[in-house]
């Protein structure tokens, strides 16, 4: 499984927006090669990034639906739409060790819970088998928090086909140690690995 697409590395900019700024070089970029971004997604894990984009290219180019994903056992901006504030996820998985957040904050809450169009749980799973797919294919090394919008392409297949879809894989704070536990995490999320416990009386 390959990707292809617009990819940019993205320039260090400083300011009080911080994340924010990464929309806006996607906005402008887009501009500049006379591309409509139909889908902005990313990760969520505090919160601060998903914020800063939505916020900006909400402003700026409002058709744009943004989304952000979540792994599956650390819902935390889920269960803060829910309960409309932010509240605390218990017994959450730290697999996805940039994202698993238990609670998100008041501020970053209010800016996605007024420009976050859909949240989206990703199952751990499946995450690492992205971050075998960046390393394996195109030689790109990505933490699981970072990772988690390639792997929400599968689970919004039907929406996004002929769209113009912006990923922001951020992270690559990577340790080549756990290589091991995410291909495992891959095969049994495919069904291709299982363990099984026995009790001898």
């Amino acid at each position: 499984m390959a990707y292809h697409g617009w990819a940019r590395q993205g320039k260090a900019r400083q300011g009080k927006a911080r994340q924010g700024t990464v929309a806006v070089e996607v906005i402008e970029d887009a501009v500049e090669q006379n591309i409509n971004v139909d889908y902005l997604i990313a990760s969520v894990g505090g919160g601060g990034l998903i914020g800063g984009l939505s916020t900006y290219s909400k402003k700026v180019s409002p058709q744009t639906t943004v989304v952000g994903v979540e792994p599956e056992t650390a819902q935390s901006m889920k269960a803060a739409f829910q309960a409309q504030k932010p509240t605390t996820v218990e017994n959450i998985d730290h697999f996805v060790d940039g994202a698993a957040v238990a609670r998100v904050s008041q501020f970053t809450y209010n800016q996605a819970q007024q420009y976050v169009d859909k949240l989206l749980a990703i199952p751990e799973g499946k995450v690492a088998q992205a971050v075998l797919d960046l390393y394996t294919y195109e030689a790109i090394v990505a933490e699981p928090a970072g990772a988690m919008p390639i792997a929400s392409f599968d689970f919004m297949a039907s929406d996004i086909v002929g769209k113009n879809v912006v990923l922001v894989v951020s992270g690559g704070n990577n340790d080549i140690g756990r290589m091991q536990e995410m291909e495992q995490k891959a095969l049994m999320y495919k069904g291709r690995q299982q363990f099984y416990l026995v009790e001898f009386p």
